[in-house]
């Protein structure tokens, strides 16, 4: 089939709230909220997100498996021991990202199966409040063909978000949280 288009849709309680396997699909402006194995599932190649957000979940925010992209997508709240906001075994694309609070890592760029030329790249995010840490498992190739590439990165020391609770993820304006995305 063709890749098309998919915006304003809502996913609630699903085991995945969404999945892509189309080539070149977009998603735009779309929420899944409390899914168990994963809120947005990406196995197409160079699938799109834009405005996308993945909350409180028991299972991982934003996943990929064959290279995606993802535009100003929140990933938040997702919680369990293994549970991430971004998650990768191939090269992404996150810009504009908000990773909160999520039960391990925020983003987790794998090193392993990257093609020879091609890079994860984490440009003007923010990230903060994870149960481990905001990067992991690994981020050691920074360098060379196979790099990750993190670039102005906000290490996020407050939650970013006016009301999550109340469905509100617009930025406050709390020293450590929002207000640092907002002088970005």
């Amino acid at each position: 089939g063709n890749p098309g288009v998919l915006a304003d849709c809502l996913a609630n309680a699903c085991a995945t709230g969404f999945g892509t396997g189309q080539a070149g699909s977009q998603l735009e402006r779309c929420v899944s909220l409390g899914h168990t194995t994963a809120g947005f599932a990406i196995t197409a190649n160079q699938a799109t997100f834009v405005e996308c957000v993945a909350k409180g979940g028991t299972g991982y925010g934003f996943g990929n498996s064959n290279g995606g992209t993802f535009i100003n997508c929140v990933a938040r709240d997702n919680i369990g021991g293994s549970t991430d906001g971004f998650v990768s075994n191939t090269v992404f694309s996150a810009v504009n990202c908000i990773s909160w609070n999520n039960g391990r890592y925020n983003y987790a760029p794998l090193i392993t199966g990257q093609g020879t030329y091609y890079q994860t790249r984490i440009w003007n995010c923010a990230g903060g409040g994870a149960g481990a840490a905001n990067f992991g498992p690994s981020t050691a190739a920074t360098v060379g063909p196979m790099a990750i590439m993190i670039r102005n990165f906000i290490s996020l020391g407050a939650d970013p978000h006016t009301n999550a609770n109340g469905g509100d993820l617009s930025l406050n304006s709390v020293a450590n949280g929002g207000a640092l995305c907002k002088a970005a």
